[in-house]
């Protein structure tokens, strides 16, 4: 893939880097070795939607992040500070020739995400993907950010090459758990199935892309999708729920939280819905989902990492339901 001036402005230099630099179909072909995917950054293929495999049926969408940044990666990653020098004349690393989409202390710079999404999210971490009021990718149950539906995603197909027998794990290769833990990848063979490989290739390339998705939503989660659908892992999480006659908002849980808590609400018809979060004086503090959503039952989860101990209200409007229940942050 190569891509011009015209079509990524002063990304071009990082786009011509960082892609696979192996074709998908043309690798299934070739000789399969432990090296089998794609190149360890192949950011620029999933921010155009290229080279991962449609599989499962499940036809590959595309976000159009492309469409709306006209120097693509350089249009965020360098997307810096007014004054990038703090009070004591240090310089702030982030944007800029740092290229980090984090501040120091961590915080996500997410300023330029704000020209076109507004406040949606405070964090790349909160930050969610409804397809069709659809937004529970990786089946938990739990609608959470798009990075964390993505991780799980990764993980289920993961998991489910590692069943293939006489399977090796990778000493170095996989992902680490909410604890730090290591989780390790199984290591491809040629003795493995073409609809293995390339459940495999998606999954891989998911992986390397290191954003969780951000670079273009649509495009990660349909491609793992196809590959769930190929691997015959369920992606329905209300095939066996009743759906709901009533609305309605449940008490979070659990409550008292630290930091992480599941607010629960169910739709009886599918229209738009908003769940907002906000501390005892009103100020708003989160918006969980403003978005439309199909009818059925629905779980959020909720962080307050970055909040102080308290009580805070929680606000479903939908359709002409409002209702507003409290919770209980306490560390």
């Amino acid at each position: 893939m190569t891509i011009t001036t015209q079509e990524a402005g002063t990304g071009t230099v990082c786009m011509n880097c960082h892609q696979s630099r192996a074709e998908a179909n043309a690798a299934l072909t070739a000789s399969i070795s432990n090296r089998f995917g794609p190149h360890y950054a192949p950011q620029a293929d999933i921010f155009v939607g290229n080279n991962m495999l449609e599989l499962g049926g499940q036809k590959l969408l595309s976000t159009n992040h492309k469409g709306y940044t006209k120097d693509a990666c350089v249009t965020c990653h360098m997307f810096g500070l007014a004054n990038p020098i703090d009070d004591k004349g240090n310089v702030i690393k982030v944007g800029g020739h740092s290229f980090s989409v984090q501040y120091p202390d961590g915080k996500d710079n997410i300023a330029v995400c704000t020209q076109c999404h507004g406040g949606t999210f405070a964090s790349f971490s909160d930050a969610k993907l409804f397809i069709n009021g659809y937004g529970d990718w990786d089946g938990d149950k739990v609608v959470e950010g798009l990075q964390a539906e993505v991780w799980g995603m990764i993980r289920m197909i993961m998991d489910e090459l590692a069943k293939i027998p006489g399977v090796t794990m990778s000493p170095e290769y996989g992902q680490r758990d909410a604890n730090g833990k290591f989780l390790p990848f199984p290591v491809p063979t040629s003795k493995w199935t073409k609809d293995q490989l390339s459940a495999y290739w998606n999954a891989i390339t998911a992986h390397n892309d290191k954003s969780g998705g951000i670079h273009n939503p649509k495009y990660v989660v349909t491609g793992l999708l196809g590959a769930m659908k190929l691997l015959k892992l369920s992606t329905d999480i209300r095939q066996d729920e009743e759906m709901p006659t009533t609305y309605a908002l449940y008490q979070n849980y659990p409550n008292p939280f630290n930091p992480t808590t599941n607010i629960k609400f169910a739709i009886p018809k599918s229209g738009n819905v908003k769940l907002v979060v906000y501390d005892i004086l009103g100020k708003e503090v989160a918006t969980l989902v403003n978005n439309y959503l199909n009818a059925g039952q629905y779980t959020f989860e909720f962080d307050g990492k970055n909040l102080a101990s308290g009580i805070y209200l929680y606000r479903i409007e939908a359709d002409n339901f409002v209702k507003v229940n409290k919770m209980i942050l306490m560390k």
